[in-house]
């Protein structure tokens, strides 16, 4: 099985402040793999997200680091990953966990040709700072 060339399911952004961001209805394709962005600021540590979907179920986490650091970082950017076992539709939400955030962005890669068993193989999360 070869690997396909990831495209851009969905990207969109909210300078709102708010405890939860919601990503428009996307269709996630049964033997796929998608990888999710975000960056979110806070004024102190950026919370870590959760994601959830009716459908999607576990969103595995990949990274977390936290940059634009002085005393205190303000940024954080996570990525969350999950390999779709069946064809649906779903809006995704990245939850703060009550906590307001400054801002989200986000962008949702959707990845063809990918192992279920084994589908990341090296995650850089070094120099978060430059």
């Amino acid at each position: 099985m070869s690997i396909g060339t990831p495209t851009v399911a969905v990207q969109n952004k909210s300078d709102t402040d708010a405890t939860s961001y919601t990503i428009a209805s996307t269709t996630f394709t049964s033997g796929n793999y998608y990888l999710l962005g975000t960056i979110n600021a806070k004024a102190g540590t950026p919370n870590t997200p959760t994601i959830s979907g009716a459908t999607s179920g576990t969103w595995t986490s990949v990274a977390s680091p936290t940059f634009n650091t002085i005393a205190t970082p303000l940024r954080r950017l996570s990525v969350r990953s999950y390999y779709a076992t069946s064809t649906f539709s779903e809006a995704v939400t990245i939850d703060f966990g009550g906590v307001t955030q400054l801002g989200c962005a986000w962008v949702l890669l959707e990845v063809t040709g990918v192992l279920q068993s084994a589908p990341l193989t090296q995650t850089l999360t070094n120099r978060t700072d430059s």
